[in-house]
């Protein structure tokens, strides 16, 4: 099956190949096509949106780009300034170091290690990541516990169903280790403690938190600071937004794995209350705002002052998206 779709891909990739080299009238109509749907796309996200502020900054960066030839590292620049000044520092705040038990920071380093590479490797409607989550306790346990069967038992109590953000979430990960290594010191058995409730209870806060912070504000921003770069062609200058990005969120899933060892559940209220206060996430829209237009400006430059058809194009389409928008979300409390 997967030869059948690689030859048939392939068959198309040539045939259109050879569409576009015979047929002026084929190049013409997918770069039609295509522009429409770059600026069908452009406007349904500022309409999802719902503020006119957007549409304003959007208009104000895509007629300066247009007009004064805005450079895209310039606004790269100015929008990591902005940045350093808004950063929610306290969600990557570093941890003190006061426990002196059983485990060591080397053991927590490595089932962070191992969260981080393998919470996505093995899942399963009934499990989704709880195989990874006790693939990353294994060493804690075998650090816990000299008894093979033991360690055996300790990480099968783990395989249970889990499913939270998996770099948010990375407190619950640091306070269970902390639990289990209460329960070792107390000689409890696997029987006795609330530790999977306590898990569970959790998850779910920890990935609605997550999903809203790193995949709605940081991975757009950082990945559409790239995109704007690369279509100014800053090729090389474009792989640092995606580095940041993957700082980022290493640093957030790291510190957040240390500090649930150390602060216990405390550290991931401080997270969901940094998250909510973030002013990354309240200026996210105008931001991205301002990368959409002066993206927009250089990709649509040539044919916007060159071709009329494009500008023709371009206004049906805003209008239509309006339309559409309109009667998606009708109301009398709309902001636009």
């Amino acid at each position: 099956m997967s030869f059948a779709v690689i030859v048939t891909a392939f068959f198309l990739m040539f045939l259109f190949c050879n569409l576009l080299i015979y047929s002026d009238k084929v190049t013409n109509i997918l770069y039609y096509v295509g522009m429409t749907l770059v600026v069908f796309s452009a406007f349904n996200i500022l309409f999802k949106l719902r503020n006119k502020k957007n549409f304003i900054i959007f208009a104000s960066f895509f007629i300066v780009t247009i007009l004064f030839s805005l450079r895209a590292y310039q606004l790269f620049i100015v929008l990591l300034i902005i940045l350093s000044f808004i950063s929610d520092y306290k969600i990557f705040a570093g941890y003190n170091n006061q426990k002196n038990r059983i485990i060591r920071k080397r053991d927590l380093v490595y089932s962070w290690f191992i969260w981080k590479n393998f919470s996505h490797s093995c899942y399963s409607y009934e499990r989704l990541m709880g195989m990874a989550f006790a693939h990353s306790m294994k060493n804690i346990f075998k650090r816990l516990y000299s008894d093979r069967d033991t360690v055996r038992k300790a990480i099968h109590s783990h395989t249970e169903f889990f499913n939270t953000e998996p770099n948010m979430g990375t407190p619950i990960h640091g306070y269970i280790i902390s639990l289990e290594e209460e329960r070792k010191l107390k000689n409890e058995s696997f029987e006795e403690g609330n530790i999977s409730y306590i898990k569970k209870s959790m998850m779910g806060i920890a990935a609605g938190l997550g999903d809203s912070f790193t995949q709605v504000v940081l991975t757009p921003l950082y990945i559409s600071m790239s995109l704007m770069l690369c279509l100014d062609g800053s090729y090389y200058l474009s792989l640092l937004p995606v580095a940041l990005l993957a700082l980022n969120i290493i640093l957030i899933s790291y510190k957040g794995f240390m500090k649930g060892y150390y602060y216990g559940r405390d550290s991931l209220m401080e997270r969901i209350k940094a998250v909510k206060n973030s002013k990354i996430k309240k200026y996210f829209p105008f931001m991205f705002s301002a990368i959409l237009g002066s993206t927009m400006g250089n990709l649509l430059y040539p044919a916007v002052v060159e071709n009329i058809l494009t500008k023709i194009i371009i206004i049906l389409v805003i209008l239509l998206t309006f339309i559409v928008q309109t009667k998606r979300f009708p109301g009398p409390n709309s902001n636009l």
